[in-house]
């Protein structure tokens, strides 16, 4: 691309750790919703076959030797669409929890009202989630609604839309899950309009790549850190 801006397209962007063959799946999906040139794998240290499914595809990947978690597998996304000059992103998970036939609501949702960031909620289906993912994801985002001083329907849900203009405004430091809350706080507070767009709840047999101590310890370190944003 050159110096201006050629597509309205966003560009998804699919942070990947071991999802195996589930990505082809994924892509197979996309390809019938979204241009897969406007789509990025960034591979975080995969030991698994992902990247050779993903190179299938006439996808962009980028490569990280290490795993280094799903935040910096983000961050790599997000300069990769300010050096290609896109408006927005679109982030979702490589294990299908999240439908790519749900991106046009996700594009919907922000034209309609005008927003900054729009989060794929699973609020309206809490019967169909796990109970201890459903306490989790209440008390995390009660938490981050108070943090972020306006509610917060689903703060664990990492099917987005984001402007690039609001990525640009804000500084990200946390290299795992908890970028995604820290994203939420520090653009609520800068005065972006965040919304939300229903989605459902899917979960498969894929191993969860979260370790639960460690990323607990992390999400309460971020809520200390909170205070001097």
């Amino acid at each position: 691309m050159g110096n201006e801006k050629e597509t309205s397209s966003p560009l998804v962007v699919i942070p990947a750790y071991n999802p195996g063959e589930l990505i082809a799946e994924l892509l197979q999906r996309l390809k019938d919703i979204h241009p897969l040139e406007h789509t990025l794998i960034v591979n975080d240290g995969s030991t698994d076959d992902t990247e050779q499914h993903a190179l299938k595809f006439e996808v962009n990947v980028i490569k990280h030797p290490q795993n280094r978690g799903k935040g910096a597998a983000l961050a790599s996304g997000y300069q990769f669409a300010f050096k290609n000059n896109y408006d927005a992103v679109i982030t979702m998970d490589a294990d299908l929890q999240h439908p790519p036939e749900y991106i046009p609501e996700l594009i919907k949702r922000v034209k309609e009202g005008g927003f900054d960031m729009v989060i794929g909620s699973r609020r309206h289906a809490l019967k169909d989630i796990p109970v201890h993912r459903r306490l989790s994801n209440y008390l995390t985002s009660k938490i981050i609604s108070k943090l972020s001083k306006m509610p917060i329907e689903d703060s664990q849900s990492g099917f987005r839309y984001i402007s690039c203009g609001l990525l640009e405004s804000i500084t990200l430091m946390e290299p795992g899950y908890q970028q995604e809350s820290e994203i939420i706080i520090k653009a609520a507070r800068a005065g972006f309009k965040i919304g939300f767009t229903p989605i459902p709840v899917i979960y498969n047999d894929a191993p969860s790549s979260m370790k639960h101590i460690k990323d607990t310890l992390r999400f309460i370190r971020l809520t200390i850190r909170s205070k001097f944003y």
